[in-house]
């Protein structure tokens, strides 16, 4: 009898203790995704610069969430992400020197027409997503908060063509057609930090458990400037006082993303 009590109480404990581990883990769950991005450039001034195509990336990233209420999770995790999208240069003066080709007479430089942007970015999602109460095997949410990041390594493929100037003439001499220059490593040009708002709306279906797969579309758009308020290396010339001065930039990288996951 008494070894009939024991084990009875043991299946107690042993029940009451799955139950709040369950408990537990659905007030943290955690998961992996990846997300197929199109990505643009807009230009604050449109005189000077034009949105001249879209960028297709693909990021991927870690899923963090933290239960709240019965409908309220906050939604975090860390996301390896890639941006691009081309812009034109309006002013057909728009330069930068290359001084590995140049010689002490003769400056040798880019007219930049078009450049095509490439940034790594590493990125920590802040967001609160509401959920409906389980339907069948779906709950449905919508997402709003903000992403907050720094950018990495930023290249561009730029098109153009090489032109001579002298050092004492000032002559500009056009040293030949339309060309590109490619692998271009533009990460002084950049600002470091990115802070956006992220948007989305998506449903969970549930595997087995506590298991689902996840899926979403979301938005993304930039608060900061992407470039540097004034450019590192671009130059163009100032009709005042016909010398070239660094540009004027400001720019902001958006995105839309279509996410596909598994949390647990």
């Amino acid at each position: 009898m008494k070894k009939i009590c024991v084990l009875s109480l043991l299946i107690v404990i042993s029940i009451k203790t799955t139950m709040a581990e369950d408990s537990v883990l659905k007030n943290f769950r955690f998961g992996l995704k990846a997300l197929p991005v199109i990505s643009w450039i807009k230009p604050d001034d449109i005189k000077q610069f034009k949105n001249a195509g879209v960028s297709l990336k693909f990021n991927y990233g870690l899923i963090t969430e933290f239960k709240l209420t019965k409908t309220a999770v906050f939604a975090t995790g860390f996301d390896f992400n890639s941006y691009g999208g081309t812009i034109e240069y309006q002013n057909s003066t728009t330069k930068y020197d290359i001084p590995d080709v140049s010689t002490t007479d003769s400056l040798v430089s880019f007219l930049i027409s078009k450049r095509n942007f490439n940034m790594k970015t590493y990125e920590i999602p802040l967001t609160l997503k509401l959920r409906t109460p389980e339907i069948g095997s779906l709950t449905y949410f919508a997402q709003f908060g903000i992403n907050v990041g720094i950018r990495g390594k930023v290249k561009s493929n730029d098109e153009g063509k090489y032109i001579s100037e002298g050092v004492k003439s000032h002559l500009i001499h056009d040293d030949g057609p339309t060309t590109e220059r490619p692998d271009n490593i533009i990460t002084k040009d950049m600002n470091l930090f990115r802070l956006g708002l992220n948007v989305g709306v998506g449903a969970e279906y549930n595997l087995i458990g506590s298991t689902s797969l996840v899926i979403s579309i979301n938005y993304f758009n930039a608060f900061l400037n992407t470039l540097k308020n004034t450019s590192k290396e671009l130059q163009t010339i100032n009709t005042k006082t016909n010398k070239y001065d660094f540009v004027t930039q400001n720019v902001k990288s958006n995105a839309a993303a279509f996410n596909i996951g598994f949390i647990f």
